[in-house]
């Protein structure tokens, strides 16, 4: 029985802190099932937050899963990616927006069919993804809210209303801990389908901190024990 040949997903990550660095353990963690039941395997081109990027020693190929292991625990100590060896400093007085940006242009040249995967907390992403939501066979997912949520309607225009949106930008985790909702939304209206009422607790952050209230917590201990998503 011939074995298809397993296809390159390639993404730049942008945010490496606890939602980032859980992504890549999970994609890592799942490169057996990614393959037998996909055909695909996710090869990280970049590793990027708000001093620099990271790319593996093959370039072309991506970080491997052992450098993928060596970042991960770097950050988890408190390091910064600039101090990586072989990091891609951003200079001092460049915008950090206008530095992701300048990413997102260098890998739709080097890799066309990459996915800039957004799983910071900052508003400095919203040119990175429109780069990526708006340049031919690039797509873009992201954890972070703020492009959608505290951005201008413009932005949201671009990033979510375009006809080519569905297929090519996708947020499903920024809202409801990943609640399946904005798919089954966007379904809906593509049917034609009128929705006349919403109603619902769409925030992960406010369901944590109702969950340690039922258990007895005081409020600040909930509150300080949210993990923070950058």
């Amino acid at each position: 029985m011939a074995t298809c040949e397993t296809r390159t997903v390639p993404f730049v990550l942008v945010g490496a802190g606890g939602v980032g660095a859980a992504l890549l353990e999970a994609i890592v963690g799942a490169r057996a099932l990614h393959k037998a039941r996909y055909g695909i395997r996710f090869s990280a081109l970049a590793v990027c937050d708000s001093s620099a990027a990271v790319s593996g020693a093959d370039a072309a190929g991506g970080l491997s899963d052992a450098e993928i292991a060596a970042l991960i625990a770097h950050k988890a100590s408190g390091g910064k990616l600039a101090s990586q060896s072989g990091a891609v400093v951003r200079p001092a007085e460049q915008d950090a927006s206008v530095f992701l940006e300048s990413l997102v242009d260098k890998y739709s040249k080097e890799a066309p069919d990459t996915i800039v995967v957004d799983c910071s907390a900052t508003d400095a992403t919203v040119p990175a993804l429109l780069k990526a939501a708006t340049t031919a066979n690039m797509r873009a997912a992201s954890a972070n809210k703020k492009p959608f949520a505290d951005s201008s309607f413009r932005n949201f225009r671009e990033l979510c209303l375009a006809p080519t949106s569905p297929a090519r930008v996708r947020y499903e985790s920024s809202v409801g801990a990943g609640l399946p909702v904005i798919a089954a939304l966007a379904r809906v209206v593509s049917a034609h389908d009128a929705v006349t009422l919403i109603s619902g607790s769409f925030s992960g952050t406010l369901g944590y901190v109702m969950s340690g209230l039922q258990a007895h917590a005081a409020c600040a201990h909930a509150r300080s024990t949210r993990a923070h998503p950058c």
